[in-house]
């Protein structure tokens, strides 16, 4: 039996589809290959975050589980957009990818899950909701080599920019283990929209 106060790290996302992700990933490797102090996320990791918990109790988990199955949402097409970074362009933490959402179903779904969860005991965060899927991590680098990033940005916005749009269908509830050679995400809870 689970221990009551036992806690898990968990957040609730959009996956890529695993054709598209693969796309992305192959792209990704293709032009940063040579940045040494840049860690691409694993293709199976591409996801869409629209909530973040942090470590909640067992018992939250449970909650948002119920709470999923009322979150209505359709499936729907997006398509990658330009790739940019977190913080800002001279300070790159995160190279990511946003997406080209004409009718911010993204951002709706965000909305409504926002005022679902309200009410669950967890760390809010108060900075606005960017959509968008972390491509890779970077370490502190010189001004040379931020330059030359930011030029290869470029030609893998070009690169990107011919894939097709694609259907997400799946809101999934992901626990996440850390370690050192990254994350480990495991489905806890997946609700499919055909």
């Amino acid at each position: 039996m689970p221990n009551s106060t036992e806690k898990i790290r968990c957040f609730l996302a959009l996956p890529l589809p695993d054709l598209i992700a693969l796309e992305l990933y192959k792209n990704s490797k293709k032009i940063f290959f040579d940045f040494s102090k840049l860690r691409l996320v694993p293709f199976k990791n591409y996801h869409i975050t629209l909530q973040f918990f942090g470590n909640i109790p067992l018992s939250s988990v449970d909650i948002i589980q119920k709470i999923m199955s009322k979150i209505e949402f359709d499936n729907f097409d997006i398509k990658i957009a330009d790739a940019g970074f977190f913080p800002n362009a001279q300070t790159p933490k995160v190279l990511w990818t946003g997406f080209e959402d004409e009718k911010n179903t993204i951002k709706n779904l965000y909305k409504a899950i926002q005022e679902r969860v309200k009410n669950i005991d967890f760390k809010k965060e108060n900075r606005q909701f960017i959509p968008h899927l972390t491509i890779a991590r970077l370490q502190k680098m010189n001004l040379k080599t931020i330059k030359k990033l930011q030029k290869s940005v470029l030609e893998f916005n070009q690169l990107i920019s011919k894939i097709s749009k694609f259907r997400l269908d799946k809101l999934v509830l992901y626990k996440s283990v850390l370690s050192e050679k990254g994350s480990v995400y495991t489905p806890l809870h997946i609700i499919t929209k055909n």
